[in-house]
């Protein structure tokens, strides 16, 4: 598998990365991903998703103990909550509640920020949450935090579904966000950074990672108690649907796609380029970099190639 050349410092009070697109033109020496995705032709494209900044909300929720050593993991699972208090009819009311649960997580239970990285309220706008920017650890599922994105759906949905609205803002934003951290949206396995050593989905309600285990250690669904209900009851029934249209959505990973490779006899990416064909599964690319060329008299230095994707990194560090 073509891995390039990082070289890696780890620190201890790492900025926020931003990544620009779950899509960034990189020139590298790697390979130009023109993948066609011919099984993924007919399904619907991620819309944009527009987030509505923390500048926007923040009025009264104490900031001070946000000056802290910011904490960057992979990203493996996405965590769904509810808020399971009061909606919404208005954006200045949305942003008014989610100040309030941010003032609630610091005053009340003594959080340096709101636990959740983004919230959707029942017109379907999207905030964000804690402070960080992408990938930074929330405070929302106790032992699952580390590798994990929070998102909280504004209202109580024990009972009553969420609007249209939301929902289509909750698949757009899982969309991006598995296209981004390369989650496979159906699937499941064991979250790394955690004590938890079974298969949960990778895109799971909070009641898969409760914050109570018995004995104090993670343990499976037979041992849990005082097990939390979030993210409510008729909104968990519907889990596996919005997976499903989040896997209709999520374009940018191929089942079992084979992506067209072009590689050029020089630096400079010009001329006309050779092309190959590769196999890939689930957004990885085997690629056999052999000893440094990617075809027999094509020498390292001579060689260059375009790749259209996307880097992500294992863990807190300075890349260079």
């Amino acid at each position: 598998m073509f891995k390039p050349k990082i070289k890696k410092q780890k620190i201890p009070s790492p900025k926020s990365p931003r990544l620009i697109s779950p899509l960034i033109s990189l020139l590298f020496l790697g390979v130009c991903l023109f993948a066609p995705f011919a099984a993924k032709q007919a399904h619907a494209a991620v819309l944009p998703v527009q987030i509505i900044p923390r500048s926007e909300w923040l009025k009264n929720c104490p900031t001070a103990k946000s000056n802290r050593d910011l904490e960057y993991y992979r990203v493996e699972k996405i965590i769904i909550h509810h808020t399971a208090g009061s909606t919404n009819d208005t954006l200045e009311k949305g942003k008014q509640i989610v100040d309030g649960i941010c003032t609630g997580h610091v005053n009340s239970r003594g959080w340096d920020d709101i636990g959740y990285n983004y919230l959707i309220d029942p017109l379907g706008n999207i905030y964000e949450g804690r402070l960080g920017g992408e990938g930074v650890k929330g405070y929302h599922a106790n032992h699952a935090n580390p590798g994990t994105i929070g998102i909280s759906l504004i209202g109580d949905y024990s009972s009553q579904n969420i609007s249209p609205q939301m929902r289509d803002s909750l698949i757009n934003l899982l969309a991006d966000l598995s296209q981004r951290y390369q989650i496979n949206p159906a699937g499941t396995g064991v979250l790394e950074h955690s004590c938890y050593s079974f298969n949960k989905p990778n895109i799971a309600g909070h009641r898969d990672y409760p914050y109570l285990v018995k004995n104090g250690f993670c343990q499976d669904t037979s041992t849990w108690y005082n097990r939390t209900a979030c993210p409510g009851d008729a909104f968990y029934k519907t889990l596996n649907t919005i997976r499903q249209a989040v896997t209709l959505k999520d374009v940018a990973i191929p089942a079992n796609g084979v992506f067209l490779a072009e590689y050029y006899n020089n630096r400079f990416l010009a001329a006309q380029p050779t092309q190959i064909t590769t196999q890939g599964t689930n957004g990885k690319l085997n690629f056999n970099w052999g000893e440094g060329s990617p075809l027999p008299g094509i020498l390292t230095d001579n060689f260059s190639a375009r790749w259209r994707g996307m880097i992500t990194v294992p863990e807190t560090a300075i890349y260079t």
